[in-house]
């Protein structure tokens, strides 16, 4: 067992498309098929395809995600639990500071995020 003092965890900045955030990989399996991270960025927007599913939990802030799919937009907040089907195509927005505790499964795996 680990305990992971969310408040006081170190962020590296990383890219993701055209954000710059900051994140933490808590857990990674070695074919980085499952993946735990808090996930902080303050504004921008990107479109992404999710090679698998994804829980996200908002810790702090908003985020605007629409389906690039059907067009639905959902408003997510602190205190939302998000799951993302596998294969979701979203388009993301930040508007100000966001923090995010996330969970991917992916059966191909988690490409490593850019650094910035």
């Amino acid at each position: 067992m680990k305990l992971f003092p969310l408040p006081h965890l170190p962020l590296t900045d990383v890219r993701f498309h055209d954000v710059v955030a900051r994140s933490n990989e808590l857990v990674a399996r070695p074919d980085r098929s499952l993946i735990v991270e808090l996930w902080e960025a303050t504004e921008g927007t990107f479109e992404h395809e999710l090679p698998g599913e994804e829980v996200l939990y908002c810790l702090e802030g908003e985020e605007h995600v629409e389906d690039l799919s059907t067009g639905e937009v959902l408003l997510v907040s602190a205190g939302d639990l998000l799951h993302y089907p596998m294969g979701s195509r979203v388009r993301v927005t930040y508007t100000g500071h966001f923090r995010a505790l996330i969970m991917q499964v992916a059966p191909t795996g988690v490409e490593p995020l850019e650094p910035a």
